[in-house]
């Protein structure tokens, strides 16, 4: 017997079923949310300046990309910054996309300085530019490869890697110690401990880099 599903699919026509492939790869990259609220105007300024200071002299590549700054709404306990392509411009050129930076509200009452910022925001921008270097097809499978647990860390661990060759390492300390005490939790301190460069690991790293 014929699979009746595909029979289906037969009398589809062609341009229907590239528009539900569209709509199916928006919808899978949907986590990157055009909705979410914009941040408040002063931590806005905060991240914006740090983050316009950054391209200029460390990221020139991405000084022509439209970035917008919003608001993380889901796991505000232990998430502060992240970065995501806005999912109704991924269809576009890669330097036509908009790239969301979203930044966690509690950085308005607690954050930490300024240089951890700037270094946790560097790791940021290099997610960005390996958005800015994928298609729509090269994003699908990134975000499907990050699923996995392996993968993840090893992406977030080269991502600090690169961040730590631009010369952020003590920031990035800062920044982890702020991040562990602040989030508290053991056992998700445990995760974050695991999936990217640890403290003591990029001290490490920096004593063998000297």
């Amino acid at each position: 017997m014929q699979d009746s599903g595909t029979n289906f699919l037969n009398f589809i026509p062609g341009n229907i079923l590239k528009s539900l492939a569209v709509c199916m790869a928006v919808f899978l990259l949907s986590g990157c949310s055009e909705d979410a609220p914009p941040l408040t105007p002063d931590l806005k300024h905060l991240v914006s300046n740090q983050v316009e200071s950054l391209i200029q002299s460390d990221f020139p590549d991405l000084k022509d990309i439209i970035i917008e700054y919003v608001t993380v709404t889901e796991d505000t306990d232990t998430v502060f910054f992240e970065t995501y392509v806005n999912s109704t411009t991924v269809l576009w050129s890669p330097k036509h996309r908009t790239y969301q930076i979203f930044a966690n509200e509690r950085l308005s009452i607690d954050r930490p300085d300024d240089g951890a910022i700037r270094a946790i925001l560097a790791h940021e921008l290099f997610h960005i530019r390996d958005y800015l270097g994928k298609s729509l097809l090269g994003l699908l499978r990134l975000k499907r490869d990050y699923e996995d647990d392996s993968f993840r860390r090893q992406y977030e661990r080269s991502t600090d890697q690169r961040t730590l060759e631009l010369g952020y390492g003590p920031g990035l300390i800062r920044y982890r110690k702020w991040l562990y005490r602040t989030i508290g939790d053991p056992e998700k301190v445990k995760y974050k401990r695991h999936i990217y460069m640890t403290p003591e690991e990029i001290e490490s790293w920096l004593s063998s880099h000297k």
